[in-house]
């Protein structure tokens, strides 16, 4: 098999991670998912402190950024791994080529982890080529914060596709936005609206009950995840 028809092989197997992320990312192009849609196509769903990252060209010269993650809570598809790598296409800093050039291959949207931050991921299943990613990219990885039962968790959405109605087009919802905006009466959000930081026990126990076919109440989830204005 010649070079550029194993490497198309490889650039296939590759796009099949990042199929559910409508990759360019522009400021509208991103497919959003609500948590329902992330939970559904997860492969492996875990809760983990980034300890090491490794980051390069691997064995077929794919670019790829390496993260190691000592699981805190093992939600789904890991069964007892005490360790989880993770490996993302791209680099997480440009590197020197034998020929002198800077490669800088990087996805615009996919997450980058901090060694000993703690994270909720909702993963991708591995290509042949080993890599993965988070479901919806930023949608699909969750910083987490605090500490004990205080901990909360937000992805790099704000959290606000965690509801969002998905079988509305992104047309319809920034008409909609766009009707609300042009309405003389204040500007109020609907329920099912979530926005920021929320509760880690909340929001994995969402996650589990989605997991054993639970439906995704809108109305329940949002009372379970939402922050009213005047419990902040």
């Amino acid at each position: 098999m010649n070079g550029p028809l194993r490497f198309a092989q490889r650039l296939v197997s590759l796009l099949a991670v990042i199929a559910f992320s409508s990759v360019p990312l522009g400021a509208t192009s991103l497919k959003m998912m609500n948590l329902a849609d992330m939970v559904g196509h997860s492969e492996r769903i875990f809760s983990g402190i980034c300890q090491a990252i490794s980051s390069g060209l691997d064995e077929n010269k794919m670019p790829y950024t390496s993260y190691s993650f000592r699981v805190t809570d093992s939600i789904y598809g890991i069964a007892d791994q005490q360790v989880v790598v993770v490996k993302q296409f791209g680099l997480a800093e440009p590197i020197q080529l034998d020929n002198g050039l800077t490669q800088m291959t990087r996805i615009e949207g996919m997450p980058r982890y901090v060694p000993g931050q703690e994270y909720i991921l909702l993963l991708t299943k591995e290509s042949s080529l080993g890599f993965s990613s988070p479901i919806g990219l930023v949608q699909g990885a969750f910083l987490v914060q605090g500490t004990g039962t205080s901990r909360t968790v937000v992805n790099g959405m704000g959290n606000t596709n965690l509801l969002i109605d998905t079988s509305k087009s992104i047309q319809q919802r920034s008409q909609e936005s766009q009707q609300n905006l042009s309405q003389t009466a204040p500007l109020t959000l609907p329920d099912e609206v979530v926005r920021g930081p929320v509760s880690y026990d909340n929001f994995t126990s969402l996650v589990k009950g989605l997991l054993v076919g639970e439906p995704l109440d809108t109305a329940a989830a949002s009372r379970l995840l939402g922050r009213r204005e005047e419990e902040r």
